[in-house]
Order: structure tokens, then sequence, then C-alpha cells
């Protein structure tokens, strides 16, 4: 059950985009074939049933597969059978359209900004089929603008001419993120059954003059068999994608670059890639043991190390699954600073949660699990502890190793600040550990 208020509802269908709160009210629909009730079941699925609702479901003949973010629900609904990971995958790049376009996501953006969503959907999905799902390939095809940069402009008029003069004399920036997501799963034993990241350079063009741009990459391999072509990296990157037109046909050589000889205004995805196996970084190692003492408890010790150096650090989530019938948890931990741990009944999870954890730590979490009914049936209970799973967030480290190592324009001497800072960061979407 969703304990906290749902802010925005998105549903999708190939012929159907509904955006409704709380009371159902619509802000932006378009029907088709399908059941005028649908978001009021998708509603009522993700309010009042008595668990969690999955992402994947199927209600009077209808399929729905959505997408949570920040409790604002993307949700594609169809009749027909379809391809889950195929939706989540439009779902997620509808998404980062929408990103782009509007610089963000939440319930005041959508609503301003309706009519905006409402061409962009329409372009992404022609009669059941996706058409464009790359930013700048909409750009031609969209007519409306967002309603932020109206009210930016309206703001600025009311300003005072100091600050006016001080926007004048601001130098145009070229900003530039990456970000990459890393989808583990540690079989019983320690055998990786999966380690994949996902990673997307952003770009945030503010030179609103024709500027060209040279990109040096540090040395990479590209492709799934050529581990053995060069020796002189560690970094290996299976696909990759550039989402803008340049010149990529130095992109394999020993020193990778690509040239743009137009680089295009606003905010968008610039690149996007992918990777996987044995030699991407694993940023937490875990050590856990399980152990019975009496009849009605569990003990468990859990060893978590942080793999990465000790300048990097960030917020770390852990959480452990407890058989249904846990009534409480006492916990001990090696380090109190920094760290606490908490029982939610309700969910049947352990959570430990770091506020920030430095590289090269070893942290110890001891919890006994008291039980209602004992543990009679061993095979039962044992099957409903875990797994394990964990979520972070990394400023400035990086899982691939893939890096800029220089940006350079023929604009560079009127433009001499044009390249102000490249951030990047990591996260996960999925870190399971099975035991």
């Amino acid at each position: 059950m969703v304990d906290t208020p749902l802010t925005v509802l998105i549903i999708l269908q190939f012929s159907l985009f509904v955006c409704f709160i709380q009371d159902l009210q619509n802000i932006l629909q378009l029907k088709k074939e399908i059941k005028h009730n649908s978001p009021e079941i998708l509603f009522r699925k993700l309010k009042f049933s008595e668990t969690d609702c999955p992402p994947i479901f199927n209600e009077d003949g209808i399929n729905y597969v959505f997408v949570n973010l920040q409790e604002i629900f993307f949700c594609c609904t169809s009749v027909s059978n379809i391809s889950a990971s195929f939706i989540l995958e439009l779902l997620y790049r509808m998404i980062e359209i929408i990103k782009d376009y509007c610089q963000g996501i939440n319930e005041q953006i959508l609503r301003k900004n309706n009519l905006l969503i409402y061409e962009l959907v329409d372009e992404l999905i022609d009669y059941g089929l996706p058409q464009q799902t790359v930013s700048l390939q909409l750009d031609k095809f969209i007519c409306s603008t967002p309603t932020q940069k109206k009210d930016l402009e309206k703001s600025i008029k009311k300003i005072s001419k100091k600050t006016k003069e001080k926007i004048k004399n601001t130098k145009p920036t070229l900003l530039m993120s990456f970000e990459e997501t890393q989808c583990v799963e540690i079989k019983k034993g320690g055998e990786i059954i999966r380690n994949e990241v996902m990673g997307k350079i952003t770009m945030d063009n503010q030179v609103k003059e024709s500027t060209d741009l040279t990109i040096e990459f540090k040395p990479f391999l590209l492709g799934k068999d050529v581990q053995n072509k060069y020796k002189y990296t560690d970094t290996m990157l299976e696909d990759i994608l550039i989402n803008i037109p340049c010149n990529s046909n130095n992109l394999q050589k020993p020193s990778p670059y690509i040239y743009i000889p137009r680089l295009p205004f606003g905010h968008y995805t610039f690149i996007n890639y992918r990777t996987s196996g044995s030699k991407i970084i694993k940023p937490f190692l875990f050590s856990i043991n399980v152990a019975t003492f009496t009849k009605n408890k569990i003990d468990l010790v859990v060893t978590l190390k942080s793999t990465y150096l000790k300048k990097f650090f960030g917020p770390v989530t852990v959480e452990i699954p407890t058989p249904e019938d846990a009534l409480s948890v006492s916990s001990t931990l090696s380090d109190n600073v920094g760290q606490k741990v908490v029982f939610n009944s309700k969910q049947r999870k352990i959570i430990w949660n770091f506020e920030k954890l430095n590289g090269g730590r070893d942290e110890t979490l001891e919890a006994g699990i008291i039980l209602r009914s004992g543990i009679e049936n061993l095979k039962k209970v044992r099957s409903q502890l875990g797994p394990l799973s964990l979520t972070y967030h990394l400023p400035k480290f990086s899982l691939s190793g893939f890096d800029i190592s220089r940006v350079s324009s023929s604009n560079m001497k009127r433009f001499p600040n044009i390249i102000r800072n490249l951030n990047i960061f990591s996260k996960s979407n999925s870190y399971i550990v099975h035991f």
C-alpha cells in the first residue's frame, strides 16, 4: 500500500494520455479504445491496495505498466499482449524527453506545460507505434515552448537595472554532466549474475551564437568482443549513441574524439552509452551470516564494505526483507555515527540508512529478528528472508571510467570561459544481493 499521498498520476496508452491528481481531475487526456475508468482503477490499486502494487499487472483484461518518479506515475495501458521491457523503455525515454524540454518534472511543470507534453506524446507515438524518441529530432515538429521560459522572461522585466547589467555581462556557458546508473545482481556465494551500467551525458548550451566543438575522450574500448584488441585501457563500452549530428570517424582510434560543426542550443541528452561485465566497479561488497539460536529468533549479521576511495561519499540505504510473521527487530551497529536502523513493520523490512558513507569503510549490522510463530517451518522462514537491496548516490564518482579529457572550440578566444564545469555522479537502479 502506498503510504505517501499521490501527487500526480499520468497514464499513457498508445492512444491515451491522462494526467490527474487525487480527485481524479484530468489535466490532459487523449482517449481511444480503452475503458473510461482505467485511471480510477490504477488510482485505487495504488492507493487502497493492502500490499504494494506491482509495476506490471492485469485488471479486467487491461495490462498496466507504470513507472513511479517522485510520486508521479507514468503508466501505459494496453488491451493486447505487449512486451513489458519495451513499454518501460518507452516510458523512461518519454520522461527524459519531458525533462529535456521542461528542465524538470513536477506537478506545476506538468500543469503549465500540458499543451507541450500533448504535442510531445503525439509525436512520440503515432497509431500505437513509437516514432521519435530523441529530443533533438522532435524540435522541428514541436510548436509550443515551455511555460517556464516565458515566466522567466516576465520576471526579468521586473528586476532592477543593476541586475539587468549583470545578466548582460554574464559570459555564456556550456555545461556537461555525466550520469551513470548501475544494475547489479549477486548470487548466493558471491557469483555475479548481472553487472551493468547505463550512462548518459547531458549538455546545457547557453551560447546562442553558432559554436563548433571538439570533444576528446579518454581512451576506451568499443564493442563486446574487443577485450584483447587494445591494451592501453581498462575502460570498455559495449554501445554508444550520439544524439546530435557530428563527425565520429575518430571515435575508435587510440585518442578518440568527435567534432561537432554546430552545437545545438539548449538542454538535451548528448550521448547515451552502456557497458557491462566483471571489469565494472562494484562499489559495495557484502558478507552475510544467518543463524538461529532460539525457537522464535533469527540472528542476522551483515557486513558492508565500501570499495571506492575515501574522497568519495554519498547517501546509502540498505533494505533487508524479513519473514511475514516478524514481530520486532533489535539491532546493534559497529558505529552509530551517521547511520541508523529502522524496522518497518508494514513493509516487513529492516532499513539501514547512511547519511554519508565514505569509501574504504567496513560497517557491521547485527539484527535479532523476533518471530510470532517460531521457526518450526525453517525452510519457509528462511525463504522469506532477503534478498538484500541497496540504493546509493555518489557524486564525482565514475563506475565505467568513461570520461572527457579535453573540450575545445574555435570560439575559445572569443569566449575563453565557455566551458564552465563537467559534473559526474553515479547511482543505483537495482543492487540486489541474494543470501
